[in-house]
């Protein structure tokens, strides 16, 4: 087709074609922009974010009577974020 293979009652496929590559061309530009803004944002979940969560979630489970903190516990089942609890102390 591209090569003037097709014959000329099909003038409408190759305006389709180039139509086509057009978008093509488009798509990988607007990946590329993608791919560069997330290796600049660099990882937003590390491990040392990870282990300081799980610290302030296993330090949240229970009151200084040793007892579980019954808000706390369906909070972390249901998976609320730390954002859902303004003040309270999640230390994240």
């Amino acid at each position: 087709m591209r090569d003037g293979l097709v014959g000329q009652g099909a003038e409408g496929l190759k305006d389709r074609i180039r139509e086509l590559e057009a978008i093509k061309v488009e798509a990988k530009a607007d990946a590329d922009r993608a791919e560069a803004a997330i290796e600049k944002l660099g990882p937003m979940i590390t491990p040392k974010s990870i282990e300081r969560m799980a610290t302030a979630a296993r330090e949240g489970l229970r009151d200084a009577d040793g007892k579980y903190r019954r808000a706390h516990v369906r909070s972390a089942r249901r998976g609320d974020h730390a954002s859902d609890h303004a003040g309270e102390d999640w230390a994240c």
